[in-house]
């Protein structure tokens, strides 16, 4: 928590003429995470938390069933269309307290439409090796959102694509491109879907490290 307190600060005094822009967007550093969220799309752009051996210790020592999982207006609109809640950063590597759990499960600036097949498949199996990689090293660096149009649904965009950054203890990125539709999204198709860093940033058009750290959003 302190890593994440001390981000926030840095963050709240920096802004950088050579960063790159983001157009309608604004930036929420409350609930334990970082977020950069297009109000236009509704849909969360990119994403940051730093993911610990401890926050995950805790979350597992306190019965998941004791934090509520918050129930959503937009539940059932999302399953009878086949889409579930996608959650860029998920609700497991925040729920060491009520307030970054709620603030993970429930919240429009870390929420999009996902397939639910992609949810249990690819998305899924992201998020294990997320926590695994934390639990081994004790702490990383994890980004993740959204990108692109598929369609929408009832205002809200249906992205084209998720995506994740992890910045492991040794300094090295590892990516993942999980297209919403059109593509293998199965558990084990994880695979399939990692990317060089190089690739992510292409395809996003912008750098998340210098989003979430020296942003200028308009």
């Amino acid at each position: 928590m302190k890593n994440i307190l001390l981000i926030i600060f840095v963050l709240s005094g920096i802004c950088s003429l050579h960063a790159q822009t983001l157009i309608n967007c604004k930036v929420d550093t409350t609930g334990g995470y970082i977020s950069v969220f297009d109000t236009v799309k509704y849909n969360p752009i990119c994403n940051y938390e730093v993911l610990t051996k401890a926050h995950l210790d805790n979350h597992s020592a306190n019965n998941r069933d004791t934090i509520s999982f918050f129930p959503h207006k937009i539940d059932v609109l999302y399953k009878k269309s086949g889409y579930s809640r996608g959650h860029c950063l998920p609700f497991e590597d925040l729920a060491y307290s009520y307030v970054s759990a709620k603030a993970s499960m429930n919240e429009k600036r870390n929420l999009a439409p996902q397939p639910q097949n992609e949810n249990i498949g690819t998305k899924l199996a992201c998020e294990d090796t997320c926590r695994l990689l934390a639990n081994q090293q004790g702490s990383i660096q994890v980004f993740g959102g959204t990108w692109g149009t598929y369609g929408s649904m009832k205002g809200i965009n249906i992205p084209e694509a998720y995506w994740t950054m992890i910045i492991d203890s040794d300094n090295n990125a590892i990516c993942w491109w999980l297209p919403t539709h059109g593509g293998k999204i199965g558990y084990h198709d994880l695979g399939a879907c990692r990317i060089t860093q190089e690739s992510l940033e292409a395809k996003l058009g912008f750098e998340p490290p210098l989003v979430i750290f020296k942003q200028q959003i308009r």
